[in-house]
């Protein structure tokens, strides 16, 4: 179940799920003497990761500020399975994955049929008419820029 709030912003979702998440760290730190780092890895995409993504395409328009807590909360993770130094790319930006997952949505979509017009060419898709800010933020006309 979402919390959305009357204004159509994600502000107390994402706070729980940071809460969450944050509180699934100390799992993480407990682990990180027992396991390797590999190991440790595949933890972070499991039992973090997951609940950071779940149904991330719907996250698509987050605002910046959203958007940094949960980015700060994956360097945390970042820093208890890599260390401070590391500077490796198992941990992708959220942004991207959520890009690359609102991609493969739109095109698996049951949706994909009724909206995405093409244009004359067949190789663009019409890019839908956005009054205000908030609807170009959405879903479909932010996956249709990408």
């Amino acid at each position: 179940m979402y919390i959305l709030l009357s204004n159509l912003k994600w502000n107390l979702e994402i706070s729980k799920r940071y809460k969450r998440a944050s509180q699934r760290l100390f799992v993480l730190r407990k682990l990180k003497r027992l396991l390797h780092k590999f190991e440790l890895v595949g933890v972070h995409n499991n039992f973090i990761l997951s609940l950071l993504e779940y149904c991330a395409p719907v996250f698509l328009g987050l605002s910046t500020e959203n958007s940094k807590k949960l980015e700060k909360l994956q360097r945390r993770s970042h820093k208890i399975v890599c260390g401070p130094e590391c500077r490796c790319d198992r941990f992708p930006l959220l942004a991207d994955r959520r890009k690359q997952l609102a991609l493969k949505c739109l095109v698996d979509h049951i949706l994909h049929r009724l909206y995405p017009h093409h244009l004359p060419s067949g190789r663009r898709l019409l890019f839908p008419f956005c009054r205000t800010s908030r609807r170009l933020s959405s879903f479909i006309p932010s996956c249709i820029a990408l």
